[in-house]
């Protein structure tokens, strides 16, 4: 697919392998899941937030129109590591939801995104985003978001082979 900001993909793909690599460092150290966030991730989410917050006030939401499948992928990645900015992640979701009803973005974004503020605000999933009306997740989960019923489903796919 053509995209018009190849320079902008690149430079949120580069955002998503530093995020990575940082990661996996502090995995391979093992200080990854001391701390409820270890201050090098929060660091790391902060800027790269601050900087999807100039990207947005200068292009609007970086969809696949702009910055191609890869880069979309991963300006809404950076959204729900945004955990200690509240407003700028429901920010976020309010452009996701206009860039699915644009068909520029996945609408399993904006239905992850706003599963990920609910949690944080202590309100639990959406019921608009559950898939099985009240059944049961294989979690046990009351309620399953559509994110947790396809981890679900890949695993249970992977048991079975």
């Amino acid at each position: 697919m053509h995209h018009s900001n190849e320079t902008l993909s690149q430079e949120l793909v580069a955002m998503a392998k530093n995020d990575l690599s940082v990661r996996e460092a502090l995995v391979a150290d093992g200080s990854l899941g001391r701390a409820l966030y270890h201050p090098r991730m929060e660091a790391i989410h902060i800027g790269n937030a601050a900087r999807l917050a100039d990207i947005i006030q200068q292009y609007g939401w970086p969809g696949n129109a702009l910055v191609g499948e890869e880069g979309a992928w991963v300006a809404w990645l950076i959204a729900p590591h945004a955990i200690g900015n509240p407003p700028f992640m429901r920010h976020c979701l309010s452009l996701l939801k206009q860039s699915t009803a644009n068909n520029d973005v996945m609408p399993w974004q904006a239905a992850f995104l706003e599963d990920r503020i609910r949690i944080y605000g202590g309100f639990g999933y959406s019921r608009a985003r559950s898939s099985e009306g009240g059944q049961r997740c294989r979690s046990g989960r009351k309620r399953c978001s559509p994110t947790l019923k396809i981890l679900e489903t890949e695993r249970q796919r992977s048991e079975d082979f």
